[in-house]
């Protein structure tokens, strides 16, 4: 879950990871449309996860600092708690 989240982010993976594809779908049609039921903890606590390493990702990949150039330790600092999952992430996905 976490290692395609991850790929899909940095462009290396084409599909979706099933959790965004999921979260995307819920959003446009309802999750009782999808599932036919609501979520579990289980299933939405995943789409969250991913939703949030990709959000992290995205956001630390857009970050520019004072001078205008990428800086992912000024954003780590502004970002902190952003920051620790990703790297969390990245451990376990062995690209930290």
């Amino acid at each position: 879950m976490i290692q395609a989240a991850l790929a899909w982010a940095r462009g290396e993976r084409e599909t979706l990871p099933d959790e965004i594809e999921a979260a995307r779908l819920i959003g446009r049609f309802g999750v009782q449309a999808i599932y036919g039921r609501t979520l579990g903890y289980g299933e939405a606590r995943r789409i969250a996860i991913v939703e949030g390493l990709v959000d992290a990702y995205k956001n630390r990949a857009a970050y520019r600092g004072e001078s205008g150039v990428e800086n992912w330790a000024e954003w780590s600092a502004c970002y902190p708690e952003m920051s620790s999952r990703l790297t969390a992430a990245e451990i376990l996905d062995g690209n930290a």
